[in-house]
This record gives structure tokens, sequence and C-alpha cells, in this order.
């Protein structure tokens, strides 16, 4: 049955006659049906109209009129009402509105090794920070456990107090750097990353394991 999924349209970020260009992040903003790209290239961040599939602008990137980001991203996330977070290989995370140039907050670390910030949004005000063992590439919360979680590149993934300021525990997953967490409304979290393996955890416990 797998075999039988067509997909429904495709977007393509600018081309490049020099390199492929990588989209390392998407994210869907259902009030306003749009769908924001993470790219690996100048442009930063795309937004695709779904209605009419057109390509609506590209923004926070270093060839963009206002540069957010002086290097490559790797994250974009829709919170509300059009707010959008971005992270890059630059060290820094960057909030706000598209239509308003994406200035809202930025963070940057200067730890050479993982960072992670809490930012309260409606007030732009930073909550709280702290060094990871890791180089984070995604972070998700799991409602269930009240808790953060994120995946680096050691093949394992970390659980946090809400906080931040505390770690609670690790677990091992089959891909050496993960990319990906995803978690259900019941707290059931998939972890994927290179490798082809995607994990699959209950509360801090992976039960099984799906190879694609």
């Amino acid at each position: 049955m797998a075999n039988n999924i067509q997909p429904i349209c495709t977007f393509h970020p600018h081309r490049s006659p020099i390199e492929t260009i990588e989209i390392n992040s998407t994210s869907y903003d259902q009030t306003h049906n749009i769908l924001y790209a993470a790219a690996g290239d100048g442009f930063g961040c795309y937004q695709w109209d779904l209605e009419t599939m057109q390509l609506l602008g590209t923004f926070g990137g270093a060839n963009v009129g206002t540069r957010c980001h002086s290097d490559y991203l790797h994250v974009v996330k829709v919170i509300q009402d059009g707010e959008v977070i971005t992270g890059g290989e630059d060290g820094k995370m960057v909030g706000g509105g598209a239509e308003q140039g994406h200035n809202g907050i930025t963070a940057r670390s200067s730890s050479t090794s993982g960072f992670m910030t809490l930012w309260h949004l409606p007030s732009r005000s930073f909550t709280s920070g702290c060094v990871t063992l890791e180089t984070i590439n995604a972070v998700t919360y799991n409602p269930s456990l009240n808790q953060f979680v994120t995946g680096g590149n050691e093949g394992r993934i970390s659980y946090w107090e809400s906080c931040w300021t505390k770690r609670i525990g690790r677990a091992w997953c089959s891909s050496p750097a993960t990319y990906c967490l995803n978690v259900s409304e019941k707290g059931m979290m998939v972890a994927g990353g290179c490798g082809g393996v995607l994990d699959y955890f209950v509360d801090h416990v992976r039960a099984s394991r799906f190879t694609c």
C-alpha cells in the first residue's frame, strides 16, 4: 500500500548552480494555510501558500534584505498567530513575524557545545537557558511528562525539566545523530535521524524501532 502513495504537490527552493539545497525543517501555519521551510541556502526561510501552491517569499537569510541569520537555517517552528521561530548554524535563534521582517527576539550562544534557551514570546523575554553536552539538532515538548526532549549528535535523546535547568535522564537511539522528534497528544514519541531508522518511545523507554 505504501508504494502507491503519490505526492500532491512538490515545492522547490531557489535553484543553485553549485549545490543541492537542503530543506532542514518544515512547519505548518494552520491559521493562514502557509507552509514554512528552513533551507540550507542564503535565502533562509521559505513561505508557500498552500491554497495557490505559490511561493510567497523568503526571509531571515543572508541574501535577504532583513538579514537575521548569517548562515544556513536548520529549524523553523510556527508558534501562534504568524509567530515564527528560526534557528541556524550561526548559533542564533530568531523570532517574530515574517511580515515584520522577523526581527522579534534574538538569542546567541557563545558555547562551543550545545545551548538551549527558553523564551516567553508575548513579552519577548528570556526565561532560562543552559549549556548541554551535545549539539542540539531537535527539541520538542512532551505534555504528558511535562518535559522537554532534545536530540543531538551522540546517539541519545535527553529529557529535561520544563524550566530547562536540569537534565532528568537520557535514552539511546538507533541513529548516531537525531534530527527530528515528534510527540503525540498522549506522550508517545518518534525519533529519527541518519541511518534510516525510527525509534518509538513510550515515556522514557524505547518500545520499538522501524526501518525506513
